[in-house]
């Protein structure tokens, strides 16, 4: 049987989208990455982020419901 799936539009503002990142650090499933870009490339206000294996994790059982 396949499933059909309605698009979705979901429009984030940039207070929404820092309070659910905060959460999802708070939560152990997005860290922030200590890596970064050459300096000359970057902005020093910017963060970086990566997912920790209990992000993947989610992310990938999220993705396959």
């Amino acid at each position: 049987m396949t499933e059909h799936r309605e698009a979705r539009k979901v429009t984030l503002r940039a207070g929404t989208l820092y309070t659910a990142i905060k959460r999802f650090v708070n939560d152990g499933l997005v860290a922030e990455s200590d890596e970064r870009p050459d300096p000359a490339l970057d902005d020093e206000r910017r963060r970086y982020y990566r997912l920790p294996d209990q992000g993947r994790a989610v992310a990938t059982a999220e993705a396959s419901v």
